[in-house]
C-alpha cells in the first residue's frame, strides 16, 4: 500500500516476498532502509517509493520492470545502479541528487532518459546506449561529469540543457556530424555518423567536458 513504511526511521532492511507484484507510492520514503532486493515478480514501482531514503546504498532491481518512475530514488545514498534490460524508460528526477552515485549500467533496451534524471550525482563518465532516442532537459547536469560516450550511427533528440545546447563546433576533431537543427525552442537533434571526440562547454558551470562517440 501507499505509505506502508513511510518514515520508518528504524527500518534498515526488509525481505520482499516473491509473490509481490507492485510497490506503491511513498512505500519506503524517508525510511532508514540501507539495501533492498526487489524480486522479479515486481512489475511496477510507483514514483517516490524510495525517495529520500538517505541511507539506501544498494538496490537490486526487478528484471520485470519496464519503467523507472519519476523521483523513484531521488536523494538516496546509492553508489551504483544496474538498470535491467527490461527497462525502456527512466523517468524525470529518478536519480536526482543521489550525490554518491558514481556508476550506472544502463539497460540495453533503454530508449528514454527523463528530465533531471541524473542531475547532481557523482557520475564522472557515462556511456549512452545506442537504443536511446531521447535525453531530457538537464538529465546529467552535475559538477563531476567529465566524459560522455555515445554509440556511433545513432540519432536521438537532446533537449536544451541536457548537457548544454551550445556545442563547441570549433573543437571538433575530424568528426563527421549532422549539424544540430531545432525542432522547436527547446529540442535539438543530433546524428552521430563517425567515431571521434568533441569538447563542449556546459554554460551552467562553465567547465569543459569530453564527448566520445
Amino acid at each position: 500500500d501507499s505509505y506502508a513504511f513511510y518514515n520508518c526511521v528504524n527500518l534498515k532492511s526488509i525481505d520482499l516476498p516473491n509473490s509481490l507484484k507492485s510497490i506503491d507510492m511513498y512505500a519506503f520514503t524517508k525510511s532508514a532502509i540501507e539495501s533492498i532486493v526487489i524480486p522479479d515478480s515486481v512489475t511496477t514501482i510507483t514514483q517516490l517509493a524510495f525517495a529520500s531514503c538517505y541511507n539506501l546504498k544498494s538496490v537490486k532491481l526487478s528484471n520485470s520492470l519496464t519503467t523507472i518512475e519519476k523521483y523513484l530514488f531521488q536523494s538516496t545514498a546509492l553508489e551504483s545502479i544496474t538498470i535491467p534490460d527490461s527497462v525502456t524508460t527512466i523517468g524525470d528526477y529518478a536519480f536526482q541528487s543521489c550525490k554518491n552515485l558514481k556508476s550506472v549500467n544502463f539497460s540495453n533496451n533503454l530508449t528514454s532518459i527523463g528530465n533531471y534524471a541524473f542531475r547532481n550525482t557523482a557520475i564522472e563518465q557515462i556511456t549512452i546506449p545506442a537504443t536511446v532516442t531521447s535525453i531530457g532537459t538537464l538529465a546529467f547536469y552535475s559538477e563531476t561529469l567529465k566524459e560522455v560516450t555515445f554509440a556511433k550511427d545513432v540519432e536521438f533528440k537532446i533537449c536544451n540543457g541536457s548537457w548544454d545546447a551550445n556545442w563547441g563546433y570549433d573543437n571538433l576533431h575530424g568528426v563527421e556530424y549532422k549539424e544540430l537543427t531545432k525542432n522547436n525552442d527547446e529540442d535539438k537533434n543530433i546524428k552521430i555518423t563517425a567515431e571521434g571526440t568533441i569538447t563542449f562547454t556546459i554554460v551552467f558551470n562553465l567547465s569543459k567536458h569530453l564527448i566520445t562517440f
